[in-house]
């Protein structure tokens, strides 16, 4: 989603620090075809070993962040995962537990009912028409396209 990359992005822009791990459901699936039961592989670093190789600068670089607490873990679009749901949130909710920093999106109602206590539950709002034109007129360049595109 647009707000998980936008937190990524200032992540990667702040002062503080921290690395962002941007992950969403999609690509967990595809690249983790494999069914595990929950609690019993840890997501995150298989996911990195598949995309990066575990040879490579770029996965050691982002698994000494994790270990040493320096990475925000986003997880995107969890509801996305298909069969591997439960597994994601069970693996979310230990690296939350672990003390990481951790983002998981998913859509109202979609994510496990008997985890949803373990969530800071915010709602994303859609914009006002007047910003959704503003918006579309920055991007596009004028107000014409812009009034054509909404």
């Amino acid at each position: 989603s647009v707000t998980a990359r936008r937190i990524a992005v200032l992540a990667a822009h702040s002062q503080s620090g921290f690395l962002p791990i941007l992950i969403t459901g999609t690509e967990l699936q595809n690249k983790l075809p494999q069914q595990y039961p929950p609690g019993t592989v840890d997501i995150t670093e298989r996911y990195l070993a598949m995309v990066h190789g575990v040879s490579s600068t770029t996965y050691i670089m982002l698994m000494q962040a994790l270990y040493s607490r320096r990475a925000i873990v986003i997880y995107d679009s969890v509801d996305e995962a298909g069969p591997m749901i439960d597994t994601v949130v069970a693996h979310v909710v230990e690296l939350a537990n672990q003390n990481h920093r951790v983002v998981c999106s998913a859509r109202l109602g979609m994510l496990p009912k008997n985890t949803m206590w373990m969530f800071q539950q915010l709602e994303v709002c859609p914009l006002s028409q007047r910003t959704q034109l503003w918006e579309a007129e920055r991007r596009l360049g004028s107000a014409s396209k812009a009034s054509s595109f909404l």
